[in-house]
C-alpha cells in the first residue's frame, strides 16, 4: 500500500471547503490526478463519480468511486468493488474539516492506493514518493485555491449543495 497526506489551515469555512472539494470540476484544478469528469450522481446522501485520471503525468483509465459523507465535516471516496479499477488496486480517499475558528478550518486529506500482486511490485516503488509530494501539494494547492479572491466571488465561491 501507498499513501500521501496533506494538512493546512484554510482561511475559508468548513462548508465552503467541503462544497468545493465536492465540485469534481473545480476541485480538479487542485488535484492534478483528476482528468475528464464523466459523470457525478447522487442518491440518498451517497453519491458516485466516474473520472479519468492522471499519475505522474501518464493518462490512466477511468474510474468509478462511491463518495461517502458526514456534511461539512468528512468525505470519504472509496473504489467501487467488483470494478476493473477496484481488481487492480483498492482506492480510499478521506478528507477532514474541523472548524477551529470562524472562518479557520483545518484540513486533512489522505489518498491510499493498494495495488494487487504483481502491479504491486511494479508500481508502488514508483508512485510512492511523488503520491507523498503530490497529495501535501494537493492541499497547498486548495488553500491557494480557495484563499485567492474570496471577496470579489472567485474560484473559491461555493456552488454545488450536498
Amino acid at each position: 500500500m501507498i499513501a500521501g497526506e496533506g494538512i493546512e489551515m484554510i482561511q475559508r469555512s468548513a462548508r465552503d471547503i467541503y462544497e468545493f472539494v465536492l465540485d469534481f470540476e473545480r476541485y480538479k484544478m487542485a488535484d492534478l490526478k483528476i482528468g475528464k469528469v464523466h459523470s457525478v450522481v447522487w442518491r440518498d446522501g451517497e453519491g458516485e463519480v466516474r473520472y479519468g485520471g492522471r499519475f505522474r503525468g501518464l493518462t490512466t483509465p477511468p474510474v468509478r468511486q462511491r463518495i461517502d459523507v458526514q456534511e461539512h465535516r468528512r468525505i470519504d471516496v472509496r473504489s467501487i468493488p467488483w470494478t476493473l479499477a477496484h481488481a487492480a488496486c483498492r482506492f480510499h480517499g478521506v478528507f477532514t474539516f474541523e472548524e477551529v475558528r470562524t472562518n479557520v478550518t483545518r484540513v486533512y486529506h489522505r489518498e491510499e492506493f493498494a495495488f494487487r500482486v504483481p502491479l504491486r511490485w511494479l508500481v508502488e516503488p514508483m508512485l510512492r514518493s511523488w503520491l507523498e509530494s503530490d497529495v501535501e501539494q494537493e492541499v497547498a494547492r486548495l488553500k491557494k485555491l480557495l484563499e485567492a479572491d474570496t471577496d470579489a466571488g472567485g474560484i473559491g465561491e461555493p456552488s454545488a449543495k450536498r
